[in-house]
C-alpha cells in the first residue's frame, strides 16, 4: 500500500478502531490517519491510543 496516501476515519466507535487497527497492520503511520467524530471524548481517546501504539 502506498505510505503517501492519507486516510480519514469517520466516527471512532468500534468500527472506527478497527479500521485504524488494520491500517496500522498494513503498515500505515499514525501521521497519515485522522480520525473525525462528532463525541470530542471519542475522538481524542482514539487518537491517543493511535500515537500511542506508533
Amino acid at each position: 500500500m502506498n505510505q503517501d496516501k492519507k486516510f480519514l476515519i469517520l466516527r471512532a466507535g468500534s468500527m472506527g478502531r478497527r479500521r485504524v487497527r488494520c491500517l496500522q497492520a498494513h503498515g500505515i503511520a499514525a501521521e497519515n490517519i485522522r480520525i473525525f467524530d462528532r463525541r470530542e471524548n471519542r475522538r481524542l481517546k482514539l487518537a491517543y491510543r493511535i500515537h500511542k501504539e506508533s
